[in-house]
């Protein structure tokens, strides 16, 4: 609900989906599509003996992400991947501890990527610029000097949360519990209404992983790996630890950050539309809203992470397949002969140990990858 502009047709942002044949449902269908999807979602939560109900709503929600892959945010995936051992009914408690064992297979996934894709300068950097600079003038120089020594402790806290989870001695995982929820204590200080007020879509997503943390794993003698072997989730528990536990080691590359865990790593790549005002009239009246200043006079640059944080409610997943369709999308632009129109192509928290690219309309079309930025530098380019 918090994003629901992403879930449906009538948007200015364009959909990216897996397949061209299989795009986005027209309008008025695709209100249906996603209201049904909240129905039975609902359904199923006052009744979980409904198991096709909840069979439904994997399917629908699978084809919505097939539609458009800016869908595949982190929370939604986690969510997905969440519900499938509930397929199952629990008769006993054999069966209850079976399915907490795939929660925690999640969840401990989920902290030790987060906090492994997190080391290294990216982070750093992202953590400097998005929460220590805007929160120095309201929460003080003392405060900031506290926050930025926490910062760097981040990546090694959230794996250590992981380990603890894992050994069976209960007053270890219980200090793993209250590692966890003081890291969702602590993003919600950042990006909630007394730190930068920002990224709303996510606030829920860690007040239910607080929860889900502790349901999973307070007082629990093991971490259930036998009972899921004796029941049929041990089905569910092989590619489930595959696709959280083993599949995040290829990212980036071959495996999406989003279904990594990068989750505010800093790794994320960046590309932005820079154009003159004869050249912005090229674009769509719904496009050049917007449309922001650039550092250069007379220029004007569409982002199209904060063009998605703006509209959809939601970032763009940083993944080069996405920046090149997207960029080809806009290349095939017919702008006015004479008009200044290129790319600017980087990683935005790495400028300096990465540099920067820049690509002409023509170029962009042709481009197969994007690679590793060409122009190094000493300083950054303007913002």
């Amino acid at each position: 609900l918090l994003s629901w502009k992403l879930w449906v047709t009538g948007r200015a942002f364009p959909h990216l989906p897996c397949f061209d044949w299989f795009g986005p449902t027209p309008a008025p269908w695709d209100k249906v599509w996603v209201v049904s999807f909240l129905v039975l979602l609902t359904a199923f939560l006052l009744r979980p003996n409904w198991r096709r109900v909840l069979g439904a709503v994997l399917v629908l929600a699978v084809i919505m992400a097939l539609q458009d892959q800016v869908r595949w945010q982190p929370w939604f995936y986690i969510y997905l991947l969440g519900l499938t051992g509930f397929l199952f009914p629990i008769h006993d408690r054999t069966e209850e501890s079976a399915q907490l064992g795939l929660l925690r297979i999640l969840l401990v996934g989920m902290y030790f990527w987060s906090g492994w894709h997190k080391l290294g300068p990216g982070f750093e950097n992202l953590f400097s610029v998005a929460f220590v600079e805007p929160l120095r003038e309201t929460w003080g120089d003392g405060p900031v000097g506290v926050l930025a020594f926490l910062g760097a402790a981040v990546p090694w806290v959230e794996m250590a949360i992981a380990l603890l989870l894992l050994v069976p001695v209960s007053w270890v995982k219980k200090a793993g519990v209250i590692g966890a929820l003081s890291t969702h204590v602590f993003v919600l200080l950042l990006i909630g209404p007394l730190g930068t007020n920002s990224n709303v879509v996510v606030w829920p997503w860690n007040l239910c992983m607080g929860l889900l943390v502790v349901v999973a794993f307070w007082g629990v003698p093991d971490f259930g790996f036998m009972a899921m072997r004796m029941t049929r989730r041990g089905f569910v528990a092989a590619p489930l630890a595959v696709l959280v536990w083993l599949m995040p080691a290829f990212s980036p590359g071959i495996w999406d950050r989003y279904l990594s865990f990068h989750l505010y790593s800093g790794t994320e790549q960046r590309l932005m539309l820079v154009v003159d005002e004869r050249a912005a009239t090229a674009l769509p009246a719904d496009v050049r809203a917007h449309l922001a200043p650039a550092a250069s006079p007379g220029l004007q640059e569409l982002q199209f992470k904060g063009w998605a944080f703006k509209e959809l409610g939601v970032p763009f997943p940083s993944e080069e397949r996405m920046y090149l369709r997207i960029g080809r999308m806009f290349a095939a632009t017919p702008f006015p002969p004479g008009s200044t129109a290129y790319f600017h192509y980087d990683y935005e928290f790495q400028l300096m140990e990465r540099g920067w690219d820049r690509f002409t309309p023509g170029e962009m079309l042709q481009l197969r990858e994007l690679g590793e930025p060409r122009r190094k530098m000493d300083q950054p380019p303007p913002q």
